[in-house]
C-alpha cells in the first residue's frame, strides 16, 4: 500500500486526518449523499492529474461509484452532468474547498 501525504495536517496522522474528513461528511458521499458503507474513498476534487492539491480543503468522503465515474473530470462540469446534482450540493463542495 502506498503512503500518501495530507498536507496541511502535520501533528496529525494521515489516517486521522482522513477519518476527519469522513466524519465532517458524516460517512456520506460529498457527491451523491449515499452512505459510504464500509468501503470508503477519498476523492480529490480537484484533480491531482490537473494540479489538484493534497489538502484537507480538496479532499472529500466520496462513494466508490462516484469516485470510479469522476476520474480526472473537472468536478463541476462532472458534478453537473450527474442525475443527483444539486445547487445545496455544489454550494456544499464550495464551501469546503475555501
Amino acid at each position: 500500500m502506498g503512503h500518501h501525504r495530507i498536507e496541511g495536517t502535520w501533528l496529525v496522522t494521515r489516517r486521522s486526518a482522513r477519518d476527519q474528513i469522513l466524519l465532517a461528511w458524516d460517512h456520506r458521499c460529498a457527491y451523491c449523499n449515499e452512505e459510504l458503507g464500509c468501503k470508503p474513498t477519498i476523492d480529490h476534487i480537484v484533480p491531482k492529474a490537473r494540479g489538484g492539491p493534497t489538502v484537507p480543503s480538496n479532499l472529500v468522503a466520496c462513494c466508490m461509484k462516484c469516485n470510479a465515474s469522476k476520474g480526472h473530470s473537472p468536478w463541476l462540469e462532472w458534478y453537473r452532468q450527474q442525475a443527483f446534482s444539486s445547487k445545496i450540493g455544489e454550494w456544499a463542495i464550495r464551501q469546503w474547498m475555501a
